[in-house]
C-alpha cells in the first residue's frame, strides 16, 4: 500500500499531537487515598478478565488488563480476542494467557533493572473453572480446539514453575 495525503494528512496529526504532549507524564503521588492505603509501595497488581462473545456481529470476545506499580498503572491492554472462543472459561484462559506472558515480560526488565518488589505477582481472574484449569496438577481441560489447549498447557506449566500465584476476584469488566 503507497501512503495516499490522507496518510501524510494523518502522520503530521500524529506528530503535532506527540509535540503537544511530550512533556505528559504519569504521576505517582504520595498523598493518602483508599487506593494507596490498600497496597505497598513496590506492590505489583495485576487483573485481567474477558467479556464471553460480546461482539455481536463476530461473537469473538473482549479481553483486558491491567498492571498498576507504585499505585499506578505501568501497563494496560484492552483488545478484541483473535478467535471466536465457545466458553467464557476458554475466553478467560485466552486473557489471562496474554496478561501472564506480559507480567513475565515486566518481571525480567524489573530484573534488569534492579528493582525488587514487595510481594510475588499475583494474577487476579474471576472466572473460578480458569483458575481451576491453570492450578490443577493434571490437564482437565476438553476441547477440541488445540490453541486453547495449548494456552491452558502454557499457564498451567508456568503456574506449576512459580512464575505467579492466582486469585479470584470479582468482576473487573
Amino acid at each position: 500500500m503507497n501512503p495516499s495525503p490522507k496518510h501524510h494528512e494523518i502522520m503530521d496529526r500524529m506528530l503535532e499531537y506527540l509535540f503537544a504532549t511530550r512533556f505528559f507524564a504519569l504521576e505517582f503521588s504520595g498523598n493518602s487515598n483508599e487506593l494507596q492505603l490498600l497496597t505497598k509501595p513496590k506492590e505489583i497488581r495485576i487483573a485481567t478478565d474477558a467479556a464471553f462473545a460480546d461482539n455481536p456481529d463476530s461473537r469473538k470476545s473482549s479481553q483486558g488488563c491491567l498492571i498498576t506499580l507504585f499505585n499506578g498503572p505501568i501497563w494496560w491492554n484492552a483488545t478484541k480476542q483473535t478467535t471466536v472462543t465457545t466458553s467464557s472459561t476458554e475466553a478467560e484462559l485466552l486473557a489471562f494467557t496474554h496478561t501472564a506472558k506480559e507480567t513475565l515480560s515486566l518481571l525480567r526488565l524489573f530484573k534488569q533493572i534492579d528493582l525488587e518488589l514487595d510481594n510475588d505477582p499475583v494474577i487476579e481472574c474471576d472466572n473460578t473453572q480458569t483458575i481451576r484449569l491453570i492450578t490443577a496438577d493434571v490437564p482437565r481441560i476438553k476441547t477440541a480446539l488445540k490453541h486453547v489447549d495449548i494456552h491452558n498447557a502454557w499457564a498451567r506449566q508456568t503456574f506449576q514453575e512459580g512464575h505467579f500465584e492466582v486469585e479470584c476476584e470479582g468482576t473487573i469488566m
